[in-house]
């Protein structure tokens, strides 16, 4: 009866023994599938990131180029100038569009704040002075949209 009792116990061993082998094949597949999945998952978010961060950049590489076209058109002499008119359609385009898509509270500070002396300059006698405003207003919203660029530039260097 003892050989018997023992028998049993290495069968329920074996048994034992193979479900707990099964067990682990089927935990190892699962986690190897969970780490794949969460490393595309992050995979894909990064790339989201990246691709966000690189159209910020077109964005305000747009912007900086269109303050310039507006800034060497805008004179007294000048002010109707084709150049002009087209770079404040330029601009407003962007303002309204792509510009107010971005999350960056600084460069969007600047850019109302450009908008308001474009249309100051625009309605005004376009002497020195409110050339003088606009301009300024111009380098603050390049030098904002140069800043913003750099640190996303920054992060997609450091991904």
């Amino acid at each position: 009866m003892n050989e018997i009792q023992h028998r049993k116990a290495q069968i329920r061993a074996q048994y034992i023994e193979i479900v707990v082998k099964f067990l682990s094949v089927i935990l190892g597949v699962w986690v190897g599938v969970y780490q794949f999945n969460k490393q595309q998952y992050a995979l894909k978010e990064t790339e989201l990131t990246k691709s966000i961060w690189e159209d910020r950049i077109r964005v305000y590489k747009q912007v900086t180029l269109v303050v310039g076209d507006i800034a060497s058109s805008a004179s007294t002499s000048r002010r109707d100038s084709v150049q002009f008119t087209a770079g404040v359609t330029k601009f407003n385009q962007l303002f309204w569009g792509e510009l107010s898509f971005l999350d960056d509270s600084a460069v969007t500070a600047e850019a109302m704040n450009y908008r308001i002396e474009l249309a100051d300059y625009n309605t005004s006698t376009a002497d020195a002075e409110s050339y003088a405003r606009l301009t300024d207003a111009g380098d603050s919203l390049v030098l904002k949209c140069r800043r913003s660029s750099d640190l996303l530039l920054a992060r997609l260097r450091s991904e």
